[in-house]
Parts: structure tokens; C-alpha cells; sequence
């Protein structure tokens, strides 16, 4: 029952999240550092951990299956969390915004909220401050990454998303 009602409140607070975002985006006077992305799907299989692979750890499992949508600056997406092959659904609620517009290339970085991790995330060697520690112990916890995006066409980019300690590649369907 306890569960259940934890449960509950993480689903009420990744709602009210969501609203919020949706009426901030949307609001005039507000403006992010950086230029609105073109929306789009982004599909990001295959990625690995920086640490695993510097310490000579193969990870056991290098397939992420990110899958977000864009609409404007507001991202809502999920993957499968391959740390210690934990393999759980995790999913992501944030802001994107440019910060490099050029033609063929751009650069974006990425703000927000995942939900999924069940406080494991308190345990990765790069949260070792205790600051980021108790940021990192709950259901929901901040999020942030640097998107690197090559567009070969008007609709389509290959793209490269970098974390604390992640890296993955993929594809962008621009609409």
C-alpha cells in the first residue's frame, strides 16, 4: 500500500511537471538561453559508460533504445537504463534548447527530470558529493546533456548525446 501511494505521488508529480512545462513553453515573457530546436523524433539505440570502458569493464548491455519527441523545447522520451544491467525503463521530461545554429550543424543542450532510476543513481561514482547524492536518491532526479546533431538533409540528422558519464549515438527525424 505504501508502495502504491509513493508510486501515486512520483505519477502526481511528473503530471504537475508536465503542465508546468507545457504553460512555461508557451508563455511569452519566458525565454531559455539559446534558440528553440526544430521538433522532431529522436531514436538513439546504442551508447556506453564512460567509466566501464576507461577502468576496462565491458558494460553488459551497450543497447539504450532512447526514443524522445520534441516539440519545440519541450522533450518527453524514454530508454532502458543498461547500467549494472539493471535494464530499467526510464523516462525523461525536460527543455532543449541551440546553443550552436549553424546550417549542418547544431548543438543543444537538454535540462529536465527522469523517473525510473528508484534512487540507484546515488550509488554512480560521479554523484559522490553529497549535494548531488541527495539530488540523486529519490524517484524523480534532474537530468541534463549535450545533443551534437549533423543534419545530412533538411529531415534527417545523425546525432550524438553526451552525459555525466554516457554517450550514445543515433538518429533525428526533423519535421
Amino acid at each position: 500500500m505504501i508502495y502504491l501511494r509513493k508510486k501515486n505521488n512520483a505519477i502526481s508529480i511528473f503530471i504537475v511537471a508536465i503542465v508546468t512545462i507545457v504553460a512555461i513553453t508557451n508563455c511569452y515573457a519566458f525565454s531559455l538561453w539559446g534558440y528553440t530546436p526544430q521538433s522532431g523524433i529522436t531514436y538513439a539505440p546504442i551508447g556506453f559508460h564512460w567509466q566501464n570502458y576507461l577502468e576496462g569493464r565491458p558494460q553488459p548491455n551497450d543497447m539504450n533504445h532512447i526514443v524522445a519527441l520534441n516539440y519545440k523545447s519541450l522533450v518527453v522520451g524514454t530508454f532502458i537504463d543498461s547500467y549494472q544491467n539493471d535494464l530499467a525503463r526510464i523516462y525523461l521530461l525536460a527543455f532543449e534548447r541551440n546553443i550552436i545554429n549553424r546550417k549542418k550543424f547544431k548543438m543543444s543542450y537538454t535540462v529536465g527530470l527522469v523517473y525510473g532510476y528508484r534512487g540507484k543513481l546515488a550509488q554512480v561514482s560521479d554523484f559522490q558529493n553529497p549535494i548531488l547524492q541527495d539530488l540523486m536518491k529519490g524517484d524523480i532526479n534532474p537530468w541534463a546533456y549535450l545533443t551534437f546533431k549533423y543534419h545530412l538533409n533538411r529531415h534527417f540528422a545523425l546525432i550524438s548525446m553526451l552525459t555525466v558519464n554516457y554517450l550514445t549515438v543515433g538518429i533525428k527525424l526533423v519535421f
